[in-house]
């Protein structure tokens, strides 16, 4: 389910409270003004674990430029005993950009229990008929192939 979610429920995942990156401490709001103040942006990164400067600039880059691709977000299945401990699959750099612009909403392809992402609030009883009754053929489709798996006939 891709929809917009607040980024104020994601803010105990972000950089700016974690240590995502095993950097020593959490990214401080500072370090990141001071990389777009110096001009000191990342555009592509690469691995998962680099150096504390490359994640800042890399944050930086994207509040400059912006993204286009929603983050994943997986909130596990609590209702059957899977608690994830960490939400964030993919995007942390992006959470952090979000954060430190002030975004109130930000794109995020949701996936674990739906019930429990609408029970704490991170999607909306809207967002989630949308998802469990689309519209049209085309909605079914598109849902199909956000899925991984194959196109049927209909």
């Amino acid at each position: 389910m891709i929809v917009n979610v607040p980024v104020a429920g994601l803010v105990p995942y972000s950089p700016f409270f974690n240590d995502v990156w095993e950097c020593d401490s959490p990214i401080r709001k500072e370090e990141v003004q001071g990389a777009l103040d110096e001009g000191l942006l990342l555009a592509t990164y690469k691995t998962a674990r680099r150096f504390r400067e490359e994640h800042i600039q890399r944050i930086a880059f994207l509040v400059a430029h912006g993204w286009d691709d929603a983050i994943e977000i997986d909130v596990g299945v609590p209702e059957r005993g899977y608690h994830n401990p960490w939400w964030i699959l993919d995007g942390n750099h992006r959470l952090g950009a979000a954060i430190f612009r002030g975004d109130d909403q930000i794109l995020a392809e949701i996936s674990g229990s739906l019930e429990y992402a609408l029970g704490i609030q991170l999607i909306t009883q809207a967002q989630l008929e949308d998802f469990n009754h689309p519209r049209t053929l085309s909605e079914v489709l598109h849902r199909v192939d956000l899925e991984g798996t194959s196109r049927r006939s209909f």
